[in-house]
């Protein structure tokens, strides 16, 4: 059995409240029941790679708490056994990820479209293989090496 994961940042309970969101063009899609489990700032190699971006800027919740309203287009990458990168394969947009082990998906935060998350991003994680260029702002959110 997986491993529960307990968020350490309150969230406002929204009770059956829902948010919505997907690609650019449309073509995958995703809404997800709230309450989330965390949201943050990931710097890790793997997340910068496959968004094209300095960090990933992500939530996540409850793998059964997101249905995939659009998933023609909807492509996966597994990235190891543990990770399933989940992207559009129209236009390319990252949409997120399931961590397997935990029973999570990570949706970019970006790609929300319709609602109010509740919470907003809360740390900046994974600094052991943040990128060289990047300044981390000096923003007083909580600094973790791992996830």
């Amino acid at each position: 059995m997986a491993e529960e994961v307990k968020s350490d940042h309150a969230a406002t309970d929204i009770p059956g409240g829902t948010v919505g969101g997907g690609c650019h063009c449309g073509a995958s899609a995703y809404e997800v029941t709230l309450p989330t489990s965390s949201a943050g700032f990931c710097h890790c190699k793997f997340c910068r790679s496959t968004t094209g971006a300095a960090f990933y800027v992500c939530f996540t919740a409850p793998s059964n708490q997101i249905k995939w309203t659009k998933t023609e287009q909807l492509g996966v990458f597994a990235q190891n056994p543990q990770i399933d990168r989940l992207f559009c394969k129209n236009c390319g947009t990252s949409l997120g990820a399931n961590v397997k082990p935990y029973n999570l998906t990570s949706i970019n935060y970006t790609t929300i479209k319709s609602g109010e998350l509740d919470r907003k991003p809360s740390s900046h994680m994974n600094l052991e293989s943040k990128a060289d260029f990047y300044m981390l702002p000096d923003d007083g959110l909580p600094r973790k090496e791992t996830w």
